[in-house]
C-alpha cells in the first residue's frame, strides 16, 4: 500500500457512497414508477372490490334490521305472555334476557322498555 494516501481512501469512500446514494435514488424511483403502474393497473379491480364491499355492508345492515325486528317480535311475544300469566321455563327466561341484552346493547327502545317496568312493577317479571 505504498503511495496511498489517507486523501485517495477518502477519495474513494467519496466515490463509494455517491454511488451508493445513486442506486438508492434510482431504486427508489424505479419503485415508485412500478408501484404507480401497478396502481393503474389494479384500479378496475380495485373499484370491483370496493363496489362488492359496499353491497356487503348494506347486506349486512339489511340483515341486521331484519334480526332486530325477529327479536324484537319475541320480546313483545315474550312479555305477552309474561302478563297473560303462562307458565315460563327457566331456559326460556334466561334466553329472553340474552335477546333483551342483544336488543339494548344494538339500540334498542321504545314500548318494550315501558312494558318491562309495567311488569317488573306488578312483579310479573
Amino acid at each position: 500500500m505504498d503511495g496511498v494516501t489517507i486523501g485517495q481512501i477518502g477519495e474513494w469512500l467519496l466515490w463509494a457512497v455517491g454511488i451508493g446514494g445513486a442506486i438508492a435514488t434510482v431504486c427508489k424511483f424505479l419503485t415508485f414508477a412500478f408501484q404507480r403502474t401497478l396502481n393503474k393497473a389494479l384500479e378496475p379491480t380495485n373499484k370491483k372490490i370496493d363496489e362488492i364491499n359496499r353491497k356487503v355492508d348494506l347486506l349486512e345492515a339489511k340483515h341486521d334490521e331484519s334480526e332486530m325486528g325477529r327479536i324484537k317480535d319475541f320480546l313483545v311475544e315474550f312479555l305477552a305472555r309474561i302478563e297473560r300469566g303462562e307458565p315460563v321455563d327457566e331456559e326460556e327466561l334466561e334466553r329472553f334476557w340474552e335477546n333483551y341484552d342483544f336488543y339494548n346493547d344494538h339500540g334498542g327502545n321504545s314500548y318494550i322498555h315501558s312494558k318491562m317496568e309495567k311488569l317488573k312493577a306488578r312483579g310479573k317479571l
